[in-house]
Formats: C-alpha cells, structure tokens, sequence
C-alpha cells in the first residue's frame, strides 16, 4: 500500500487537478476572423441601403383609419385598470385580475410620456384600419402601438371598447 500512496502523491505532484486553458483555446482565431467578416459585410449592406435610399421593405403599406375613439386609460399598481369615454363615460372598469392587457397597455402610455417628458394625463385614441390593423394612438407623445401583434385575445379587449 505504500508504493501505491508514494506513486499517486508523485502524480499529484506532477500535474495539476485542472488543465491550464490559455485564451487562444477558448475562441478559436478562425472564429473571430469569420465573426469580424460577417459583421463588415452587414456594415457595407447597410450602409449601401441608407447611401443609395433603398426603400424600406418591411413597412405595412399606409391604409385609412375606418373607425376611431378617444379613451382615456387609468390603472394602479394593483392591476385595476378604469377606462373612460373622452367625456367621461364608463366603459370599462375592471378589477385586478381583469384588465391585464388594459393595465399593461395603460403602463407603456405612462411610460412613453415619462420619456417624452408630457402630462400623464390626457386621453388615447383607438385607430381601426382597412387592413385590420387595430392601433393605439397616444398623441401626447406621439407613439403608436400596434395592438395585433399581442394576439387575438388581446386584440378583442380594444376592439370591444372601440364598438361600445
């Protein structure tokens, strides 16, 4: 037993428990070669695009607004979300638990007129487009969120204030 003990403590000795990794195995050279290419190529796309005024692509064409309401969103942290017609008529309040999207909503209107430095008062106009786009207008700060890209079931809780 003691020739064996002698011969693992001269191994241990000898080599240490985790091998040394040094920076050149980490990232192989070649990678970070083929990573600093690729992103010279998307630079010299991009830059080709915006010099020659290539048009954007990815845009959904202009369409008419068909119908439209002014409302005016309240909510509070408990996630009880008050909805108002712009003189004052109740169209919706909702306890926590309820108005979810409302309260979401409600928070990035308050959170984009923070930003612009607005009232955070102030109505919100639902937009119905021809294609079917439902938006939601705050023309406090000037932006626009396009309420389809949440999904149906969220998309039929500002339709249903929109046909009240």
């Amino acid at each position: 037993m003691a020739k064996t003990d002698f011969h693992l403590n001269k191994i241990d000795a000898n080599h240490s428990a985790a091998p040394e990794i040094h920076d050149k195995e980490r990232i192989q050279r070649i990678m970070m070669r083929g990573v600093f290419v690729l992103l010279m190529i998307i630079l010299a796309l991009v830059t080709m695009a915006r010099l020659t005024d290539r048009p954007l692509v990815a845009v959904p064409p202009v369409t008419e607004i068909v119908d439209t309401r002014d409302i005016v969103l309240e909510s509070d942290t408990s996630g009880r979300a008050y909805v108002a017609d712009a003189d004052g008529t109740v169209l919706a309040d909702l306890g926590p638990g309820q108005g979810g999207f409302l309260h979401t909503m409600w928070r990035a209107v308050q959170h984009d007129r923070t930003r612009h430095k607005v009232a955070q008062t102030g109505a919100v106009t639902i937009n119905l487009h021809s294609a079917g786009r439902l938006r939601l207008y705050d023309p406090s700060s000037g932006q626009t969120s396009t309420l389809n890209a949440f999904g149906s079931k969220k998309v039929a809780s500002f339709r249903a204030l929109l046909n009240q």
